[in-house]
């Protein structure tokens, strides 16, 4: 769990779960506050995310996401591509979701 504080202010967060697939990690959530999107808070909730799961030697990020307008910059801005096989325990809770993820490239690629 990764927030975004200003001062006690909480603007926005996200979750994630690692290892639900072999080499693969769940951005399980994640929110920003309507008065403080736009200004790259989920961007940088995002970065540390990635980072993380780079460290703990997962290799790709698997999101499931409504039809949000936000989404498509999300998708944008991370090269998340949406799945054909998406992961069936995640596809029976999130049906109508587009499922996504996104691969990171080998060290020295």
């Amino acid at each position: 769990l990764w927030g975004a504080f200003e001062g006690d202010l909480l603007l926005g967060f996200c979750c994630y779960k690692p290892d639900i697939a072999p080499g693969m990690g769940l951005l399980a959530l994640m929110y920003v506050s309507a008065a403080h999107r736009r200004l790259g808070i989920g961007r940088n909730l995002t970065e540390m995310l990635v980072e993380h799961a780079k460290e703990t030697q997962i290799s790709s990020l698997y999101v499931t996401a409504g039809q949000q307008v936000e989404l498509s910059i999300f998708i944008a801005v991370w090269d998340f591509c949406p799945t054909e096989r998406p992961l069936l325990e995640l596809l029976m809770l999130e049906p109508e979701d587009i499922h996504m993820w996104l691969e990171f490239p080998s060290p020295g690629k």
